[in-house]
């Protein structure tokens, strides 16, 4: 499926998949904490999520052009900390060749629900470019 990241509440309902993959996406997310959020809401108790994303050590490519622009950098840290409410089984940030980052995480099987609201990331957290 291909489609807008702000489209996911609207386009599926809460719970509705058992993986996400988000490849190489979330740097060209204008609001990536929105994103995030949406992949939350989306992703099943239990299901899996398996993201990449560009690391400080890969430089910004600007505007792509067709509104493919290039805005932040993460680091492991900032991964751990956006997905702080999740079961993180593998966080890399280490690969010489592809300078990037590679998360492999669990959204729980809980039924306290403030820690999956698809609403948690805290607004004044800002990776450096916002």
């Amino acid at each position: 499926l291909k489609f807008s990241g702000d489209q996911l509440y609207t386009l599926f309902a809460p719970n509705s998949f058992d993986i996400v993959l988000c490849l190489e996406v979330l740097e060209h997310a204008k609001n990536w904490k929105q994103l995030i959020n949406q992949i939350k809401y989306i992703l099943i108790s239990g299901g899996q999520l398996i993201l990449t994303c560009r690391g400080l050590r890969c430089q910004y490519h600007g505007d792509l052009g067709a509104g493919y622009n290039d805005y932040y950098r993460f680091t492991k840290e900032e991964m751990s900390l956006i997905f702080a409410d999740f079961f993180i089984k593998s966080l890399i940030d280490d690969d010489p060749i592809i300078p990037g980052i590679l998360l492999y995480a669990t959204k729980p099987t809980i039924v306290n629900l403030d820690l999956v609201n698809p609403l948690t990331i805290d607004e004044s957290y800002n990776p450096r470019n916002d």
